[in-house]
């Protein structure tokens, strides 16, 4: 089970002991109170023999805590894997259940009065495959770029005219997957550079699951 926390182990330990995981990771936040809510996670862990893994992350940064959840759920099988979004921050339940939706995994969000546990619904969001063959290939390109390339670099790489360059890549501009923006060094050369919102849809490792 994937799990998020606060600053009260309370609204995480129930779901725990309902749901009884062979494993249990938390995502909780940098606050001192994410930390203590944790050691009762930690202690409850130790004194039922349940293997835990804490990750401290920025529970304000979607996008990194998206990956970071997403890098977790692919280290089992899909079957296997509950996102439980039981505490922290807004942004982090959204992270969790994002991932969930991304990985195609089960998920349920606690109702922060009732503790009564909402069951999501099971999607699998292939993000990849709504995008054109040539789209991808610049993906990739910019990828094995280091994230940041001119279009002339792209079409020397790809060996396609500039003119098709441009063409798919204001289409991934349009879908906020790539920023276009004028170099100061030479205002005739753009930069395109890959988004928060590519490392999102694509995944923590630059593919999708």
């Amino acid at each position: 089970m994937v799990s998020t926390l606060g600053f009260a182990s309370s609204r995480l330990l129930p779901v725990v002991r309902r749901r009884a995981p062979q494993r249990l990771v938390v995502f909780y936040d940098m606050h001192e109170k994410s930390g203590l809510a944790y050691e009762d996670v930690k202690a409850y862990c130790r004194s039922v023999g349940l293997r835990l893994d804490g990750h401290r992350v920025d529970a304000f940064a979607i996008v990194p805590s998206i990956n970071r959840i997403r890098q977790e759920i692919r280290r089992a099988p899909r079957h296997e894997v509950l996102v439980a979004a039981t505490g922290g921050t807004t942004i982090l339940s959204c992270a969790a259940l994002f991932a969930s939706l991304f990985e195609g995994v089960r998920a349920v969000y606690l109702r922060e009065r009732s503790n009564e546990e909402v069951d999501m619904p099971l999607l699998h969001i292939e993000f990849e495959a709504t995008l054109s063959g040539p789209k991808r290939a610049i993906i990739k390109a910019l990828i094995d770029a280091g994230g940041t390339a001119s279009a002339s670099f792209l079409a020397k790489k790809l060996s396609k005219t500039k003119a098709t360059i441009s063409y798919h890549v204001r289409d991934l501009v349009k879908q906020g997957i790539i920023a276009e923006e004028i170099r100061a060094s030479d205002r005739r050369q753009h930069a395109l550079t890959l988004t928060d919102g590519w490392a999102m849809l694509w995944g923590p490792d630059g593919k999708q699951s």
